[in-house]
C-alpha cells in the first residue's frame, strides 16, 4: 500500500513539474462565466415576460394614457435661442453660426 502512495505522489509530482502539462491544464473562468451569464439572462427575461403577461390579464390595470403633441413655432424659436445663448458661453463662433 505504501508503494501505491509513493508511486502516486511521484506521478503527481511529474505532472505538476512538467510545464507542458501545466499549460494544458490551466483554468480559464471566462467560458463558464459566459454560460452562467446567459443562463441568468434567460431566467430574468422569462421572469419579465411572465410578469408582463400577468399584467395583461389583470382587470384592475389602468388604461393607457393618451399623449398628444402640438407644434408651436414660437416655442421652438424660444428653445433654439436658449440653446444658442448657452452655447455662446463656451463657443462664441459656433453660436454665431447657429444664430
Amino acid at each position: 500500500m505504501a508503494r501505491f502512495y509513493t508511486r502516486s505522489l511521484a506521478l503527481i509530482a511529474v505532472f505538476i513539474a512538467n510545464p507542458i502539462f501545466a499549460q494544458s491544464w490551466s483554468w480559464n473562468p471566462a467560458p463558464s462565466n459566459a454560460i452562467l451569464m446567459d443562463v441568468q439572462r434567460a431566467g430574468m427575461m422569462s421572469s419579465i415576460r411572465s410578469q408582463n403577461n400577468d399584467s395583461d390579464t389583470d382587470e384592475t390595470a389602468e388604461s393607457p394614457v393618451e399623449l398628444s403633441y402640438t407644434f408651436s413655432a414660437d416655442r421652438m424659436r424660444s428653445n433654439l435661442q436658449n440653446f444658442v445663448n448657452k452655447t455662446r458661453a463656451q463657443d462664441p463662433v459656433g453660436a454665431a453660426q447657429m444664430e
